[in-house]
């Protein structure tokens, strides 16, 4: 699938639904668990990494089992943006859980002015710890985490996903929603990342317009499976859900700006978003036939526009 383009659904998870399972068989239905974990960097003087993770399992609940069987989940892990808790990105675990996979959303970051080379090493320990954990016994997620792992992100969280990509050696993915330049940068940490990417913009952002923050860190991946996604009418802020903090902000760069419905918005990223996963970190060649029809009728449509591939 490949080209460029000019270029919706609905329902946010209540705690189950369909999910892909193993392979290309029947979908397999999860419920959403939940656990808070602190995790510990020594090589950063013991610097603590609280995390909510969210998890497949049979019963809904905090800290309730791992769901039966063998099957394994890819793990996520999830950046927030600048002043922008993590629990206003709920969408993201409430499409990817039922469907068979691990969000991690490190809950740091925080600080009115954050350190974005701590929060891209924060996301590559995450992302390091839990998958080491997979080969060890009695640990939570031994034996259920396959060796492939993305990174995703909002604004900050977007750029710091980026930044992770060059702290960790186990990312093999990466996907973001209006990502923003970071320090150090998260363009030259682009230039090093050559897994496949799915890059999301909005196009009437406003606060990190595309073409100072988006495009460049597009054209600087060097590798051959990589798209950006221009949602028409697109805002900023609507990629996370109704933050106050982030549509006052929007507002002030954009007082008279009116933008595309949020949870249209957000609908229109998760139909896009959860086959492009199964392509890339289930290998679900179904998977992709349906991104790439789903792209290629909302930006026949005009809900969207597109640049890029995926030999």
């Amino acid at each position: 699938g490949q080209g460029e383009g000019e270029g919706e659904g609905e329902g946010e998870g209540e705690g189950e639904g369909e999910g892909e399972g193993e392979g290309e068989g029947e979908p397999m239905i999860y419920s959403i668990g939940t656990r808070r974990v602190t995790f510990t960097d020594p090589s950063r003087g013991n610097r603590e990494i609280p995390t909510q993770i969210y998890y497949p399992s049979d019963t809904a609940g905090t800290d309730v089992p791992l769901a039966s069987g063998i099957a394994t989940f890819p793990l996520l892990v999830f950046g927030h943006g600048f002043q922008i808790s993590y629990t206003f990105y709920d969408y993201i675990f409430e499409t990817m859980i039922p469907k068979g996979y691990v969000v991690a959303y490190p809950d740091t970051g925080n600080e009115l002015f954050p350190d974005h080379e701590d929060f891209g090493r924060d996301m590559a320990f995450v992302a390091d710890i839990l998958l080491a954990s997979r080969e060890a016994p009695g640990s939570f997620f031994f034996g259920r985490l396959p060796d492939v792992c993305a990174v995703m992100g909002h604004s900050m969280g977007g750029g710091a996903a980026l930044l992770a990509t060059s702290y960790s050696n186990n990312i093999t993915a990466a996907l973001l929603l209006a990502a923003a330049e970071t320090n150090p940068s998260a363009v030259g940490a682009a230039a090093g990342f050559g897994g496949p990417a799915l890059i999301f913009s909005g196009g009437r952002d406003r606060v990190t317009p595309p073409a100072d923050h988006q495009i460049p860190m597009y054209n600087a991946l060097p590798g051959t499976c990589k798209y950006r996604i221009t949602v028409t009418d697109g805002s900023h802020c609507q990629f996370s859900e109704n933050s106050t903090v982030c549509n006052i902000g929007e507002r002030t760069v954009c007082l008279f700006c009116s933008f595309l419905n949020g949870e249209t918005h957000r609908e229109l990223v998760k139909e896009l978003m959860a086959p492009w996963l199964d392509w890339q970190l289930k290998g679900s060649a179904i998977a992709g036939q349906a991104y790439l029809s789903a792209l290629a009728e909302e930006t026949a449509a005009g809900r969207t526009s597109y640049q890029g591939q995926c030999p």
